[in-house]
């Protein structure tokens, strides 16, 4: 029997309400709940920050990425892999808070390891300097991955000359008004950041339309 597809304002309905879960068990029940159909609702909202993120951060890239060792964390159903595998990067660790979405993700086949972390809550569980590259998309925001873990997820990159951490934050505005920018699409939309051992930059008030990544949601909203 097929699943019912949900409308957009349905999907904006559903992950509004998960903003006022504040009780983290509760919140990844939620997430645990959501899982097989997260794809699903996602692509109702068109949401393309996994394509844009992992296409800047390809962009920057100068070594061959096979040989990469890259974290996706926050990487829910394994959005961000797919998309790192099309640009040719095949070594993948995921993590993510929701074992829900751990076991969507592993069904995938994307990853080579996943691991449970709720990042915020508790340090990453590998050594310093481990990878070439993190990625964190959809995830950065209050009641979700805070913006004070970023120095956890740039202890964990190698230091280099090649930017190891490609970042977008998601924001939401309320009451749900799709916006519709270039190329459609609808939510709220952020810059991504792909940066060395720093903070990134600050964020410009009129970010060119060609440097935005969109974000309508992510693995862990607030």
């Amino acid at each position: 029997m097929a699943t019912h597809r949900r409308s957009l304002e349905e999907v904006c309905d559903l992950i509004g309400g998960s903003h006022s879960i504040r009780d983290l068990s509760q919140k990844l029940q939620f997430y645990d709940q959501w899982a097989p159909r997260y794809d699903q609702d996602v692509d109702v909202l068109e949401y393309r920050a996994p394509r844009l993120a992992v296409g800047h951060l390809a962009a920057a890239w100068s070594s061959p990425p096979e040989e990469a060792l890259i974290l996706d964390v926050a990487c829910g159903t394994g959005l961000v892999a797919a998309e790192l595998r099309r640009h040719g990067f095949c070594q993948i660790h995921g993590m993510d808070g929701s074992a829900g979405m751990l076991e969507r993700a592993r069904q995938q086949g994307l990853y080579r390891w996943l691991g449970l972390c709720t990042l915020g809550q508790e340090s990453l569980p590998v050594p310093s300097d481990q990878y070439d590259a993190v990625t964190i998309v959809g995830a950065l925001s209050e009641g979700q991955v805070p913006c004070s873990a970023l120095p956890e997820l740039l202890r964990v990159t190698k230091p280099g000359p090649t930017p190891p951490t490609c970042a977008t934050r998601r924001i939401w505005k309320k009451p749900w008004r799709p916006w519709s920018g270039p190329g459609g699409g609808s939510g709220c939309w952020s810059s991504p950041w792909s940066g060395g051992k720093g903070p990134p930059p600050p964020r410009k008030s009129s970010p060119a339309p060609q440097a935005r990544a969109e974000e309508a949601t992510a693995s862990s909203p607030a």
